[in-house]
């Protein structure tokens, strides 16, 4: 491998390892606290989880589509900071300003730096063999809840979760903004696909039938992921454990997630992506079932495996199978 690949693995992980950490993990902790605080309802909440969600989902259009055109680093480095600011000031001006700052910081951070900008950044830097960068940087990302979880509960018990969430917005913008200068200068489109018009690029994604069908399954499977991963806490706390306990297990499902990256590969060499994709939502409805159970200790540790394989290793077999099906200068 030679010296880019390196420096661009370092910088994507590192801005992977922030950005999934700094907020769509890490809200999974604060959710509870907020609640008991202001009494505001976990549905409130849980709601301004998925105005983060759906704002990254749109922008991600043109975080995708700037990756195309100027590369990831500008990318990373304006929406990881201007992400990061609007988080810590959520923290401030009641519930419309906590929904307003956290939804739109989210969403930025998200649509600039999650792996759809990440892995196909990867992808470019790395072109003699793309698998082995896709692979390392997810791998990367898998320590984002492991590092975060627990260290945004002891932030939350021993601060409060106000100024937790000023720190993690300081860290998210901070983070992107160093990560984004690690990471080594072009990796645009080597070619005027990215001109391409939105509708057009859509039309042509939904005539072809597996592309079609990755459409539909894809958003699903991401609702289900989105759900685990807001109310696991919640739902463990509700069950008996403490808040610690929880984030604990919740990070353990890290490194789950890693175990399941390591083995992707010689996986999908056996049997194939799709097959592999099918197994991997197997395992996520597996996991979801026996959640509610989740206070006896071996059910916990059964749902940390079964949940953590299925969140882990699906955004890489997404990344393999996008990249199976869809032009390289249109994985952005």
């Amino acid at each position: 491998m030679n010296r880019a690949p390196y420096r661009a693995i370092a910088g994507l992980g590192a801005a992977t390892i922030v950005a999934f950490g700094s907020w769509f993990y890490a809200y999974t902790v604060l959710i509870e606290p907020i609640a008991a605080d202001t009494g505001w309802t976990i549905g409130f909440l849980s709601a301004v989880y998925g105005i983060a969600q759906l704002t990254g989902t749109i922008l991600a259009v043109d975080g995708g589509r700037s990756l195309e055109r100027i590369g990831a680093r500008p990318a990373i480095a304006v929406g990881g900071g201007l992400g990061g600011i609007a988080i810590a000031l959520a923290a401030t001006g009641g519930p419309l300003g906590f929904a307003i700052g956290f939804g739109l910081g989210g969403g930025l951070i998200g649509a600039t730096s999650f792996y759809h900008v990440t892995l196909a950044a990867a992808a470019r830097f790395d072109a003699a063999r793309p698998e082995r960068s896709v692979t390392a940087v997810s791998i990367a990302g898998a320590f984002a809840g492991p590092i975060f979880l627990p260290i945004t509960a002891l932030l939350v018990e021993g601060l409060g979760w106000e100024p937790t969430v000023r720190i993690l917005g300081t860290v998210a913008g901070g983070g992107l903004f160093l990560s984004a200068l690690l990471t080594p200068g072009g990796g645009a489109a080597p070619s005027d696909t990215s001109e391409a018009g939105l509708w057009t690029v859509f039309r042509d994604a939904w005539a072809d039938r597996q592309s079609r069908l990755k459409l539909i399954a894809a958003p699903i499977a991401a609702l289900g992921y989105g759900i685990l991963l807001v109310h696991q806490i919640p739902v463990m706390v509700a069950a008996g454990m403490t808040l610690t306990a929880a984030a604990a297990y919740t990070g353990a499902r890290g490194f789950a997630q890693l175990g399941g990256r390591l083995i992707v590969v010689p996986v999908v060499r056996r049997i194939g992506t799709a097959p592999a994709m099918i197994g991997t939502y197997l395992f996520g409805a597996f996991g979801a079932a026996i959640l509610l159970w989740s206070n006896n200790t071996v059910v916990a540790v059964v749902y940390t495996i079964a949940a953590g394989l299925a969140i882990g290793v699906g955004p890489v077999l997404d990344a393999v199978y996008s990249a199976e099906i869809y032009e390289s200068t249109r994985l952005g």
